[in-house]
């Protein structure tokens, strides 16, 4: 089977690594993969992660640009790949395709569907929600109903934290995009101030980078915030079980992958109240729970878990739980399943 994914850049994120677990999966199984990006963003450290079978096509688009020309190539190369299934990765994109073009196409919905989007709905062919969660909020909203394929992570490739004891301080660790708006990583570091014996690694690099830095040593916890930038998957696999806990304190969310990723690690995590993250961690049974967007509840959780140590059968069930139901294995095959159906 020929695919085509489409998406707009391929700057590190969630979605971009994503696609480049689900684009070399399906090469193993057999089908010819093109990646067609829309934007000219992209970061060295995705693109390299590709398998060289991936067949990437760049339209270099200048984003925000109202130029024409991308739009007119996106179809060009559409028409020339002649593919048996477009995959976009963006609900907003369809809409750049001529209608006959995207006759068998399915769309990822990557997190809650935004208002602005919406309008867009019905240039989707059929929709793919990463969460139950994504899936319920946009039957609600929309009447639209989708199919849910849940994101997966290969296992395999993450190493695991050993059974030793918590450390002093407790060393603690977000991953992703350093976009506070979205991943509220500065609640993180408000509730620093509230919390004595413990420290924050942030591995990731992005537009808050900056103003994050700046309120750490505004709030006098700049010793005990470390910006480490960038990591590849590999390099985040290795380094995940030399940490005590995994925050993830999202404002907005669509599934979880990095708490996946430590729950298969076997490092405790602690989430935000989103439905999304509540589902990734089975309400409360493989991970704990705070508040969103609240430093206190966040300090408070910090707080209870290392007054009580690590709980193991908490995390032998995560890793159980990500293993049976977010494997990219399961994710790639759900898509097959799809594909067929188109």
């Amino acid at each position: 089977m020929k695919v085509c994914h489409i998406v707009w850049g391929l700057e590190v994120g969630g979605i971009e690594t994503m696609l480049v677990n689900i684009a070399n999966g399906q090469v193993q199984r057999g089908h010819s993969v093109n990646v067609l990006v829309i934007n000219d963003m992209e970061s060295s450290q995705i693109v390299s992660g590709f398998a060289p079978e991936v067949n990437i096509i760049r339209l270099r688009r200048h984003p925000g640009s109202k130029c024409p020309m991308p739009v007119f190539r996106l179809n060009f190369e559409l028409m020339k790949l002649r593919a048996d299934v477009v995959h976009f990765h963006g609900i907003n994109q369809p809409r750049l395709v001529l209608a006959p073009l995207r006759k068998h196409s399915v769309t990822t919905l990557h997190t809650i569907c935004h208002e602005e989007d919406i309008r867009y709905l019905s240039t989707n062919q059929q929709i793919a929600a990463i969460s139950n969660n994504v899936a319920s909020d946009l039957q609600q909203r929309t009447g639209r109903t989708s199919t849910v394929v849940l994101n997966g992570i290969d296992c395999s490739k993450i190493s695991q934290r050993d059974d030793r004891p918590f450390s002093h301080p407790l060393r603690m660790v977000q991953v992703g995009r350093l976009n506070h708006t979205v991943k509220g990583q500065d609640i993180i570091i408000r509730a620093l101030t509230e919390v004595d014996d413990a420290a924050i690694d942030f591995i990731g690099d992005g537009p808050s980078r900056a103003e994050l830095e700046q309120l750490a040593r505004q709030l006098n916890v700049a010793d005990r915030v470390r910006f480490l930038g960038s990591r590849t998957q590999a390099e985040v696999f290795s380094l995940l079980p030399q940490y005590d806990l995994l925050l993830q304190p999202s404002r907005i969310e669509g599934f979880g992958l990095t708490v996946a990723e430590a729950m298969a690690a076997r490092v405790p995590v602690a989430v935000s109240d989103l439905d999304p993250l509540v589902e990734v961690v089975d309400g409360g049974k493989c991970g704990h729970i705070f508040t969103a967007d609240a430093p206190h509840s966040a300090a408070d959780c910090i707080r209870r878990i290392d007054a009580e140590g690590i709980d193991h059968s908490m995390v032998v069930e995560a890793e159980r739980r990500v293993k049976s139901l977010y494997s990219i294995q399961s994710t790639i095959i759900s898509y097959d399943g799809l594909y067929q159906c188109l």
